[in-house]
């Protein structure tokens, strides 16, 4: 590079500091600025995004949060991401529910029998409709043949 004559030096170093402008340095990983300070990291522990805040919750027990890895392992999601959309689809659809607790089978014969006592009240009341439609009719009748006049009332139609 001794041979170089300077007009090439000055066009070489020209087109450095051309393309020192127009490229944007990447952007750190945390693998990298770890591996550049030589620390370790935390185990895997994936990053937030910076709009999402910190929430821990006290005594959950070893079984469910390895139950809850375990699910969200096979989803293929993050533990806050199985969260945010599986137990909140969960939740909302028990929020949906009321505050029911759930049947007994003591509750489930009673309602069978408030239910049967409707259909037998429905059911009686449609005989009561149809015994009234028949009288109705009957009174229809009679008014269609009734006499017109006095006169056809006393002597008959001609």
């Amino acid at each position: 590079m001794a041979d170089q004559d300077p007009l090439t030096k000055l066009e070489l170093s020209k087109q450095q500091s051309e393309n020192t402008i127009t490229e944007l340095p990447l952007s750190s990983t945390l693998a990298d600025i770890l591996e550049e300070t030589g620390k370790k990291g935390k185990g895997g522990r994936r990053r937030h995004a910076p709009d999402v805040g910190v929430w821990s919750i006290r005594g959950i027990e070893f079984e469910t949060r390895t139950a809850f890895e375990k699910a969200a392992e096979r989803r293929g999601k993050t533990i806050g991401q199985y969260l945010n959309e599986d137990l909140r689809q969960y939740a909302q659809e028990q929020l949906k529910k009321g505050n029911q607790p759930p049947a007994r089978q003591e509750d489930l014969r009673t309602e069978i029998d408030d239910l049967k006592s409707v259909v037998v009240r429905l059911a009686e009341r449609t005989e009561l409709d149809n015994q009234r439609d028949e009288e109705l009719r009957i009174i229809r009748e009679a008014i269609q043949q009734r006499p017109t006049s006095f006169r056809e009332w006393l002597f008959g139609k001609k």
